[in-house]
């Protein structure tokens, strides 16, 4: 019944602790992604299983996020952000590809790659 309990808490560490390296990493470079294409980004909420139009897209590293931005003339967009991530994804390899609501075949994509400062 311990080994059951450690497991379960290891577990839980586990799931606290990627939910704490997205908030701190990879909003932000949402943020930096919004801010090189001309937006403010306003929410970034992570999504698991509901993934909009990336389900069964995203691979393991990968995340989606549902994401409101605002534009520089004061409207607001709001779509989904699916984040991909090579294996060294600190240094390199960052890609995100924006869909917004509304526009079935307007993707954004990054012209250059994101470089966190």
């Amino acid at each position: 019944m311990f080994q059951g309990l450690v497991f379960i808490a290891f577990l839980v560490a586990i799931v606290a602790g990627n939910r704490a390296w997205v908030r701190l990493r990879i909003v932000p470079l949402i943020g930096l992604w919004a801010k090189q294409n001309g937006y403010d980004l306003v929410s970034a909420q992570l999504r698991g299983l509901r993934q909009g139009p990336f389900f069964l897209q995203a691979g393991r590293a990968d995340t989606v996020h549902r994401i409101v931005v605002r534009e520089s003339a004061g409207g607001t967009r709001s779509g989904w952000a699916l984040c991909r991530w090579g294996m060294f994804a600190l240094i390199h390899d960052r890609e995100i590809i924006v869909k917004w609501d509304g526009e079935s075949e307007k993707v954004d994509q990054p012209t250059e790659p994101i470089v966190a400062s």
